[in-house]
């Protein structure tokens, strides 16, 4: 169970979890529709639509505007990101380096826990 949770995928899957995808125009629509589709980034888009933009005044073709541009953002971003991770250089160092990158990433998820756990404590101790 644990070796499931830290990556190793299910017993007799051979698979390598950094196998690279057959065509480079096969993972982006794949992994964009996955990042559009999470909860997390409607939550993102929600929260910077609410504190930066004037919803008051916006019209109609402003919101498509507005979401057009975000569209095309996140185009140019996730296409510059995995032009950068099909780098074999690149690629290689992250493969020689995947444990400390896991406990690195793993570390600091964890600090940002126990801040929020301590950030919370004291206002409720208030």
């Amino acid at each position: 169970m644990f070796g499931m949770a830290a990556g190793a995928g299910e017993p007799g899957d051979d698979r390598r979890p950094d196998a690279v995808p057959a065509d480079r125009w096969q993972a982006f629509p794949s992994g964009f529709l996955v990042n559009i589709a999470n909860p997390k980034s409607a939550v993102f888009f929600g929260s910077v639509f609410a504190t930066t933009l004037p919803l008051a005044s916006m019209t109609p073709p402003d919101y498509v505007l507005v979401v057009l541009l975000f569209f095309v953002n996140s185009v140019i971003v996730h296409g510059a990101v995995s032009e950068a991770f099909a780098l074999p250089g690149l690629q290689h160092i992250l493969r020689a380096r995947r444990r400390l990158i896991a406990a690195s990433s793993a570390l600091v998820f964890l600090a940002f826990g126990m801040a929020t756990l301590v950030h919370v404590v004291v206002t409720i101790a208030r």
